[in-house]
């Protein structure tokens, strides 16, 4: 038979296990009434604060309010702020518009002294061109003068007479000079009862012993005979008439030489 093994001894597990569970149960249990216990003692100390707090947060909730509270003069005094933007806005959009009205007027004044500028270079073309067309016109008569054409000659009733010419045409008359370095001069038809130079012209013919108005009538040069020899009744000058057909220019040459005895 085997034999039965020898020094087998006995475990103490299980009631060192059940030994520390009871310790560990105890000591929660006398934690807890520790705990309890200092519960208990501060207990109405913590009650108070709290009431405390809870006061002190009421009166923090009441003064909230009445901050909160709409007051008269903070009214009043938002309605002016709001009214000073309001008005600040508008003076910056005031401005603004200043500016641009500014540098329009700024531009309206470049362009009047360019237009300015413009107009006094014109004025001085225009001017010039004047000078250039009597110049012109003058060189024609000297021309027209030294063409040889149409001569008039003192003869029959005209002998003796002082003639002074005026060339009757479509567009208006011609006073002929009295010297042969004199330049005629030319009147249209609506010129001719205010012209200053004409009346001036009949006045000399007046004044002159012997003086007469020729009219030489051009062809359809009726229209400016009939003012101009009216004008010249009107100042009692004598006068008449002689058709001259034809467009060539007339020389007055001998009637000149005529007239002065030569």
């Amino acid at each position: 038979m085997r034999r039965r093994r020898e020094g087998a001894g006995i475990s103490l597990f299980p009631f060192l296990s059940i030994l520390a569970c009871i310790i560990g149960t105890l000591t929660l249990m006398l934690a807890g009434l520790s705990a309890g216990t200092v519960a208990d003692e501060e207990g109405p100390g913590r009650a108070a604060e709290y009431e405390a707090l809870q006061r002190e947060s009421e009166a923090l909730r009441s003064e909230l309010l009445e901050l909160n509270r709409p007051d008269p003069e903070t009214t009043e005094l938002t309605r002016e702020l709001a009214a000073a933007r309001k008005d600040r806005a508008l003076l910056a959009q005031g401005k603004r518009s200043t500016r641009a009205t500014q540098a329009k007027l700024e531009a309206s004044e470049r362009e009047r002294s360019r237009l300015r500028g413009a107009v006094s270079a014109a004025r001085r073309d225009l001017e010039t061109n004047r000078e250039e067309a009597r110049r012109l016109r003058r060189e024609i008569e000297i021309r027209e003068e030294s063409l040889l054409g149409t001569q008039l000659r003192s003869s029959g009733s005209g002998v003796g007479l002082k003639p002074h010419f005026v060339e009757c045409t479509k567009v208006g008359i011609i006073l002929a000079p009295d010297r042969t370095d004199g330049a005629p001069i030319r009147l249209t038809r609506l010129e001719i009862k205010g012209s200053r130079a004409y009346r001036l012209f009949l006045r000399r013919a007046k004044d002159q012993a012997n003086g007469t108005v020729i009219f030489l009538i051009r062809d359809e040069g009726v229209s400016s005979f009939d003012p101009a020899r009216q004008l010249a009744a009107d100042f009692e000058v004598r006068h008449g008439f002689l058709p001259v057909p034809g467009t060539d220019p007339i020389g007055f040459a001998h009637v000149r030489r005529d007239a002065s005895g030569d």
